[in-house]
Parts: C-alpha cells; sequence; structure tokens
C-alpha cells in the first residue's frame, strides 16, 4: 500500500544519522534494505512509530507518535534543509539564501536556528561537496565527512557521534551500530588508545573493545575493536565527555562490572 504522504530528509544529527520530518515530528534513519530507508521516531527510547520510503514517499508506516509534535523545531529543519537546496540548486550569495530561508520563520523557530556564521559554513561544506573538492581542513570546525563515509557497505551507520562543528575541542565515535550490541552484552570492555598514528588535527585514536563469544578472553571470548574514537587533546575533561556519549550510545552497559 503506497501512502499519499512524503517524509522530507531535513539534516543530521550529532550522530551522523540523516533526519527527515513530517508534521512536527522528527524521524532518524535506522537502516537501508535496497531502495527502502527505514526511519524511527527520533524519541526513540519512549515512542514507537516508524516509517518506510522509498526516496521520500512514506510506503509503510508503523505505530502511532505517543508525544506532542513540535512544530518550531521541525521547522527549523525546514528551513536548514531549505537551506541546503538552495545552495545546491542555485548559485545565490550566502547572505541571499539565509535571508530567503527566514522569510517564512515564526520568532520560535527563529531562535532554535545555528548562528548566522554556522549557517554560512553550511553553506560553504554544501558547495565543496557539490563541486566533489574535499578541502582539507585546517580546524576541526572545517573537518567535514561526505555521506559515503558515514555508512558501511552492508548499510549501517558507522558514524556514531560527532560533537559538532561549533565544538572547540570537537570529538567524533566510530563503529558499525552491530558493535553496540556487543559492547552491551559484555561484561568487560577493554580500552586503549595511538599516539602514533593519528588523522591531522587530532590528538588520538581511541579504540574501545568488548568481549563476543564469552566473557573470559582467555578462554571462550575473543576480543572485538567495537568503537573508534577521534579525540583532540588527552585531556581529563575530553575523557570524560567521551565516557558520558558512549554510555548513552550503550545504555544497558552502564553497571557492567569491568567497566
Amino acid at each position: 500500500m503506497i501512502y499519499s504522504k512524503v517524509l522530507l530528509p531535513a539534516d543530521q544529527n550529532k550522530q551522523g544519522r540523516t533526519k527527515a520530518v513530517r508534521r512536527g515530528y522528527q524521524y532518524l534513519t535506522h537502516r537501508r534494505v535496497g531502495e527502502i530507508t527505514h526511519w524511527q521516531c527520533k524519541q526513540r527510547g519512549e515512542c514507537k512509530s516508524r516509517v518506510h520510503t522509498k526516496e521520500t514517499e512514506i510506503v509503510k508506516r508503523t505505530n502511532e507518535h505517543l508525544h506532542v509534535p513540535d512544530v518550531q523545531t521541525t521547522g527549523c529543519c525546514e528551513i536548514k534543509a531549505g537551506i541546503k537546496r538552495k545552495t545546491r540548486d542555485t548559485q545565490d550569495s550566502s547572505h541571499h539564501i539565509i535571508g530567503e530561508g527566514m522569510l517564512t520563520a515564526s520568532e520560535g523557530t527563529t531562535g532554535k536556528l545555528p548562528k548566522l556564521n554556522s549557517l554560512k559554513r553550511t553553506i560553504q561544506r554544501q558547495r565543496a561537496s557539490a563541486l566533489s573538492v574535499l578541502v582539507e581542513p585546517t580546524a576541526l570546525s572545517e573537518l567535514v565527512l561526505p555521506a559515503e563515509y558515514q555508512w558501511t557497505a552492508k548499510g549501517e551507520q558507522f558514524l556514531l557521534y560527532d560533537s559538532g562543528e561549533d565544538d572547540a575541542y570537537r570529538f567524533l565515535i566510530f563503529g558499525p551500530q552491530r558493535n553496540l550490541g556487543v559492547l552491551q552484552q559484555s561484561k568487560i570492555w577493554l580500552a586503549d588508545g595511538t599516539f602514533k598514528t593519528v588523522p591531522p588535527l587530532f590528538a588520538q585514536v581511541y579504540v574501545v573493545h568488548g568481549l563476543r563469544g564469552g566473557n573470559d578472553p582467555m578462554k571462550t571470548g575473543h576480543l572485538l575493536p567495537s568503537l573508534f574514537v577521534l579525540l583532540p587533546n588527552k585531556t581529563e575533561d575530553t575523557y570524560r565527555r567521551m565516557w558520558e556519549q558512549i554510555r548513552l550510545l550503550c545504555p544497558l552497559a552502564l553497571d557492567a562490572p569491568g567497566l
């Protein structure tokens, strides 16, 4: 059955997952199966609403939302998506594109939009991507990760978290989503960092290992590198922020005795 409804991709969240909006509700990509994209409500912990789309058309929908819509936030997402589309389709100046995008914005929506300089950087990145030019960044705020590097060949989200271009101490967490399940099942986590092999602008690659096939690496189990974190420095605050986010990604492992 084909529903005569459309889900509009709007932006990306800090985990790099594509967001889409419809009637005040936000959805995040869950997985891709062939031509079909599976979406789940952004408030997936409490809301089980799901939709499947082919391109932008909804072809399947399950469960009603358990919460009220947030029109201001989705309006903000729609404006940012419109700015990106205008950037892709025209050569207008960034000032003109942003001004046109703000014409229909309500006062509440305007307050939720990023700062002007952030919107301008979005336009610059979009145009660089359209020209297939990957400019080597000189600062973490300029780092752009193309969409094809955010997913695995099997259609799993690989970029699990990005603290964002406005973060002076930006860090990124990578790993197939199935590895989160390994960590959630593992009673022991092992972690280590390397300083010799690390991308420019970052100070360390931090790797978190879980145990698969048992909880004793000397007997039945074996270590699986599960998460890879690019860190900007080696400060206590950065490590604290990293672990806080990893705990959010693996909520069932909060009380793991070996953590």
